[in-house]
């Protein structure tokens, strides 16, 4: 009877990981492919089909409005991780779409089997409820990005690579340790359950604080979060601009959205000595001042897309400190304005490389009179990273800041309104450095001659798309309903 329980939960099980089995299936299907055909038409379409299906499982996926236990307590299902889910999804697929050619080189099988197990891993991650499943998805999500950076095949994106390797290795050597720390003094791997929360409350001593500091650093390192942060620029410079999407949005929200939940447990239900919220508070801050000052002195593009990108984790981090309903939705709601924001950002920059050579601030100089509509693109995503009104970006940096002012009434804990200043000040530090391409692009005169172009690619018509629904949801936020 045991053994054919144990079977009928397994079978319940995978009913709500459908969306992952396709994914399992379409990587190995991939790969078989890559020893028939090289044409990258047909590789891509075949991916393309493979993400379609997994996503549409996602939004026909089971409507659950509490937590379902999975596999004996590995993966929890809920609403929060459903939309999660289907945004990794959603990314997953722009990413599919903007690659080319001259991205995925002559190993278009392998390129698309690892961006699907980036995908894969990502979603398996948001899920993980145990000691094993969080370092399982985060390896599998991590060892593609690694050969996913050397994908320019020259020498500094080997380096870059390699760096990215080593850094890595490093950041999941200290998560492992301080994971082996929990199970031993929690006396269990399930993290969320009670059992394991009531063990650690009786261990609640500095190794306790050592081993959740451990547990952390692997997670943010892949958000790109300070201390953890050196990585990113000399990966971003290497790698090619799709893979960069992938890179920016993937493993800062699945990493993020367990960070979120990791601070609930290490809070052990409130009884924690240490307040973990004035912790999240602190690493944000330094998060947002890193990402954001380092920025103002670069002019390589993505040398500066590479710390715009540490100083929106600290975006993330705010939100994580709220620690309460409100903040849940907050991250919701900032993670899908930063994909849609980066996603758009990041096609028109790898349109203007391609096309006129920018590789440098400089470099955008009267590009704007030459491809108006794709400069205007870019401008709006821009604008939505810096988050001013008339895109969603500006709603998203709101609701964060709302929610931390909130928390600072409530609780009255200083910190709350130190991160508030920062937020701010941030912003206004951004606002600078991201506005410095638009100036240059509609304000400046060009150096070299271009071409005069009004020529609309797939990639632009997809940037169109985004460009529309992140004014839109300025207007009607209420368009994503969360709630």
């Amino acid at each position: 009877m045991e053994t054919s329980l144990k079977l009928e939960l397994t079978l319940q099980s995978l009913s709500f990981i459908r969306s992952e089995l396709i994914l399992s299936t379409g990587i190995l299907f991939l790969l078989a492919i890559g020893l028939i055909t090289k044409k990258y038409s047909i590789v891509k379409g075949i991916t393309l089909g493979i993400s379609l299906l997994s996503m549409s499982l996602l939004i026909f996926d089971h409507v659950v409005l509490e937590t379902v236990r999975l596999f004996n307590g590995m993966l929890t299902h809920n609403p929060f991780h459903s939309i999660l889910r289907l945004l990794i999804s959603v990314t997953g697929i722009v990413v599919i779409v903007i690659s080319d050619s001259q991205t995925t080189k002559r190993y278009c099988s392998e390129y698309f089997a690892l961006v699907l197990t980036i995908i894969l891993g990502g979603q398996l991650l948001i899920m993980s409820n145990h000691i094993a499943m969080v370092i399982i998805s985060l390896e599998l999500m991590s060892i593609p990005a690694y050969v996913l950076a050397g994908f320019g095949f020259s020498k500094e994106s080997a380096e870059a690579s390699m760096k990215y390797f080593i850094y890595g290795s490093v950041a999941t050597a200290f998560m492992i340790f301080g994971m082996s720390w929990l199970y031993g003094l929690g006396n269990g791997l399930e993290l969320a359950s009670p059992q394991f929360i009531d063990q650690l409350s009786y261990n609640n001593n500095i190794v306790l604080m050592c081993a959740c500091l451990f547990v952390l650093a692997g997670l943010l390192f892949k958000m790109a979060a300070t201390p953890f942060h050196f990585w990113t620029p000399d990966v971003y410079q290497a790698t090619p601009w799709p893979v960069l999407t992938l890179f920016s949005t993937i493993p800062k929200i699945a990493a993020g959205a367990v960070v979120l939940k990791a601070i609930g447990w290490f809070s052990l239900d409130g009884q924690s000595r240490y307040d973990w919220q004035f912790i999240t508070c602190v690493f944000a801050i330094f998060t947002l001042a890193v990402g954001n000052f380092s920025a103002l002195w670069q002019q390589n593009i993505k040398r500066l897309m590479a710390y715009s990108s540490i100083g929106q984790a600290g975006f993330l981090l705010s939100a994580i400190a709220i620690q309460n309903t409100s903040g849940l939705y907050f991250f919701l709601f900032y993670s899908i304005v930063l994909v849609i924001s980066i996603s758009l950002t990041f096609v028109m920059l790898d349109f203007f490389s391609i096309r006129s050579q920018a590789l440098t601030v400089q470099d955008f100089a009267g590009i704007g009179k030459k491809h108006t509509p794709q400069a205007s693109l870019l401008t709006v995503g821009l604008l939505g990273l810096t988050g001013l009104p008339i895109t969603a970006g500006f709603t998203a940096k709101l609701f964060v800041f709302t929610g931390v002012l909130e928390v600072w009434h409530t609780s009255g804990k200083t910190i709350f309104m130190i991160l508030f200043v920062f937020g701010l000040l941030n912003t206004v530090v951004a606002l600078y450095y991201y506005l410095r391409i638009p100036y240059y692009m509609f304000l400046k005169e060009s150096i070299s001659s271009h071409e005069k172009t009004t020529a609309f690619s797939m990639n632009t018509i997809l940037c169109i798309l985004l460009a529309v629904l992140l004014i839109a949801l300025f207007i009607w936020p209420s368009l994503l309903n969360l709630n």
